[in-house]
């Protein structure tokens, strides 16, 4: 039984080894990223744990396939990309080189048109600045709650039962962020956050960014529970962004950022790959999609 590692593990060093290969001799290497090609050099067994979060990645890769033709639509952004369909979309083997040859020269034939028409790019640019405002909306949403959280556990209280009668919740963040030296202005907006969410949906649901509104939130759709399903009913329901848990928070906020790094990338918004940008980016245009002029929402491109 234990003859047989040795030589699963030699079989996985020479599938690493001709992965690293096909791509420094397939014609990427002048196209690679500092950090990536740091990975490819990386012997097998090497890679730290840092090295496998990218699984973001795939969202971005999705979108620059959708903006080659290789995918139909964009899944919701509170859907991911199918993984297995983004890699057979390609035709492309990791460790064959002729075949990255074969999907560079399908786009630069004479014969190859892929026109992506310019209203649908702008629209989908568009959607995708709009949930990573939710998104960043959300982290500061949490932030709230968390010094609330704080504030009651101080007073022996639970957040349920909110605060003391004498001061209310908005009064409560205020205070403890002045403490912590936070700007007026920053506590200005944490203090009006429901009621700029509950604007921004409206005006999300007038310009077709998203589809559904719970709660005057965007509506996140969900499976329900098989003991939840009752008999001859639906089986989804639609549930407001800010009642999801903090996991899926941290997932939609993934999502829309891998997507939106991609949208900057391809309308040279941004000049080099750099994930490290991904998080800073707000919107492509001067001003996001859901706050910009009624004539002009959607053609940042």
């Amino acid at each position: 039984m234990g003859g047989g590692a040795p030589h699963i593990d030699d079989r996985k060093v020479r599938a690493v080894e001709a992965i690293a290969n096909a791509a420094f001799d397939g014609g990427l290497e002048d196209y690679l990223t500092a950090k990536e090609r740091a990975l490819l050099e990386k012997p097998y067994q090497t890679w730290g744990q840092d090295d496998f979060d990218q699984g973001m990645h795939w969202e971005s890769f999705g979108v620059l396939q959708w903006l080659l033709g290789r995918q139909h639509k964009i899944p919701h952004y509170f859907a991911n990309f199918d993984r297995a369909s983004l890699f057979q979309a390609t035709g492309v083997m990791p460790a064959n080189p002729s075949t990255i040859d074969a999907f560079v020269n399908s786009y630069m034939s004479a014969q190859a048109h892929h026109l992506l028409d310019t209203s649908r790019l702008r629209h989908e640019v568009a959607v995708a600045e709009a949930w990573n405002w939710r998104a960043r909306v959300q982290v500061v949403m949490d932030l709230r709650d968390q010094i609330l959280e704080e504030a009651a556990a101080k007073a022996g209280r639970k957040l349920e039962q909110g605060p003391p009668e004498e001061e209310d919740e908005a009064r409560v963040v205020d205070r403890i962020m002045a403490e912590k030296r936070v700007p007026r202005s920053l506590r200005r907006m944490v203090r009006d956050l429901d009621q700029v969410v509950r604007t921004a949906t409206g005006r999300a649901i007038e310009r077709s960014l998203i589809e559904n509104s719970a709660d005057d939130d965007f509506g996140i759709t969900v499976e329900l529970k098989p003991e939840e399903v009752r008999a001859g009913g639906q089986r989804e329901t639609v549930l407001p962004y800010s009642k999801l848990d903090s996991k899926v928070h941290d997932s939609l906020r993934r999502i829309s950022e891998a997507r939106l790094f991609a949208f900057a990338w391809a309308v040279s918004k941004l000049e080099d790959w750099d994930i490290e940008h991904m998080a800073e980016l707000g919107s492509i245009g001067p001003i996001g999609s859901i706050w910009a002029p009624d004539d002009d929402h959607g053609d940042s491109p």
